[in-house]
């Protein structure tokens, strides 16, 4: 009777451990599938940052292309520095001044300051190398000289200015002059009664967008 009662005891605890075996090991299973949906979860949260950049990086470049040119090609540079000076000797004729020459050696030095400016994006009496107007008077061997006694001074004096190349020869000479007009120091050249002659020179931009326009006076 002994040995039945102990073998039946020692069956009782194995029935334990086989359960508590399932039980843990359905336990797991439940933790197992928690945790990997847990890991899972912020793994596929980061994709929607990668997607945005990817996104951002394709997207191209907002461009604005340099505007149409409008310039017309008939444009005549020669004909638009003769509108020049005759739209500036008319505002003179209209004060009672007398109307100034035209000056051919002194529209080349016009043009080679006009053609400097466009060339170096600058709008300055000084070249672009830093050479003032009786530096290039002098250069060209052109004598602009007034005389008090004995005292020797230069006459010369310049007018300059940028302006949009839009419309024909006529309009684009009317904008310059009115330019000028507009300014005290060059609507006082333009009307000086000691200048006796002028030569306009201008040069476009390489885009041929504006226009820089000189007046030399002497």
């Amino acid at each position: 009777m002994t040995s039945s009662r102990i073998s039946s005891q020692t069956k009782i605890p194995l029935y334990v451990v086989i359960g508590l075996v399932c039980v843990a090991a359905i336990v797991a299973f439940f933790v197992y599938q928690n945790m990997y949906s847990k890991v899972q979860t912020p793994v596929q949260n980061m994709t929607n940052p990668v997607k945005t950049e990817q996104t951002t990086n394709t997207i191209q470049p907002v461009y604005k292309p340099q505007e149409t040119n409008t310039v017309p090609a008939s444009i005549n540079t020669t004909l638009l520095e003769q509108d020049i000076h005759e739209i500036a000797n008319q505002e003179r004729i209209t004060t009672g001044i007398q109307p100034i020459s035209y000056d051919l050696r002194l529209a080349e030095i016009a043009r080679a300051h006009s053609q400097d400016m466009a060339i170096h994006q600058l709008l300055s009496d000084n070249s672009y190398d830093g050479d003032s107007l009786n530096h290039r008077y002098a250069f060209a061997g052109y004598k602009c000289q007034g005389h008090v006694g004995s005292y020797v001074y230069s006459t010369g004096n310049e007018n300059i200015v940028v302006v949009t190349a839009q419309g024909n020869e006529s309009q684009i000479a009317q904008r310059i002059v009115n330019s000028w007009l507009n300014s005290i120091a060059d609507r006082g050249n333009i009307f000086d009664t000691e200048h006796k002659t002028e030569g306009i020179g201008v040069a476009f931009t390489e885009n041929k967008m504006a226009v820089y326009a000189t007046e030399d006076f002497c």
